[in-house]
């Protein structure tokens, strides 16, 4: 293993309160380091060309910047050193302005701190491997989980966009916090004014499935090819012959608590959370209905 540190001066941002040059002679020393430079602008092009030489010229097969953030300038060198020929991720940046020289008004402190940066990205680069890009297939199906009036809308944009979205919702309807608000802040608008279209827009959406009274058991997969195992809820009502009339709950001569209302008022056994309730299906709450308790409905 040869590993070549370059220590950047950033003209004074760095060298104002770093000692670059002595950096660079320190770390010399460290185990599998056979070349060190100090460097005006390690990012300007004779920078990048004498990084270039000396991975030729050395043999280098590990690569340290001691210079800016990786956010600024990380991207750079990974090309750099591809174009001598080095896996781009054998390259290993130290941050020594935005995290040291530029905090730091001791030079003393701050090049010992510089040092130590040093140590750790030599360390670091020392167990990196190379990678290779490869591409996969793409699932571009959207899974949207919580039915509120922001998982709504995310759906309704995503939708509109073309892709295939799915909202899991763990009440039997969507529409969240805000299908219990009357007002909302600071406008004071109707909130189911806002709230109901969305909602039946997302019903009737093409590309958006609505799964209520579901949750997600479990996420495999990666980016872009995630596995989702949603478990959906025993409503004890077939939903595929449900039309939402409320006949049922006008029968039903149990009562419980209403959810909805955060258990504040009493609702029936079979219940359908309120008027404008998307998907508008019964759910029984076997631990108030009588038939399921007792076996008999009277």
């Amino acid at each position: 293993m040869r590993i070549g540190v370059f220590v950047c001066h950033c003209g004074t941002n760095i060298a104002a309160t770093v000692d670059s040059h002595g950096i660079a002679e320190r770390a010399a020393e460290l185990k599998d380091v056979v070349h060190t430079e100090d460097v005006m602008y390690t990012c300007s092009e004779p920078g990048q060309a004498g990084i270039q030489r000396a991975i030729r010229e050395k043999g280098l097969t590990r690569v340290v910047v001691a210079a800016c953030s990786p956010q600024m300038h990380e991207v750079t060198f990974r090309r750099c050193v591809e174009d001598a020929g080095l896996n781009p991720h054998l390259f290993e940046m130290a941050n020594i302005r935005e995290h040291c020289s530029w905090i730091h008004d001791d030079k003393a402190l701050a090049t010992e701190k510089a040092y130590e940066i040093v140590k750790m990205a030599v360390a670091k680069v020392r167990t990196a491997e190379p990678l290779f890009p490869h591409e996969v297939d793409v699932n571009k199906d959207v899974l949207v989980i919580g039915g509120g009036v922001a998982g709504i809308q995310v759906a309704l944009d995503l939708a509109d966009a073309g892709l295939k979205v799915t909202i899991v919702e763990r009440e039997s309807t969507i529409g969240g916090t805000m299908a219990r608000l009357d007002k909302t802040f600071p406008t004071i608008d109707c909130s189911a004014c806002i709230l109901t279209p969305r909602m039946v827009d997302a019903a009737h959406h093409e590309n958006i499935d609505i799964m209520a009274f579901s949750e997600v058991d479990r996420v495999q997969g990666y980016v872009g090819n995630f596995v989702v195992d949603i478990k959906r809820k025993a409503a004890m009502v077939d939903w595929t012959r449900c039309i939402g009339c409320e006949l049922c709950v006008q029968k039903c001569p149990s009562h419980g608590p209403d959810r909805f209302n955060a258990g504040l008022a009493e609702t029936k056994a079979i219940y359908i959370p309120f008027p404008q309730a998307v998907p508008k299906r019964a759910v029984i709450q076997t631990d108030y209905c009588r038939w399921f308790q007792q076996g008999k409905c009277r």
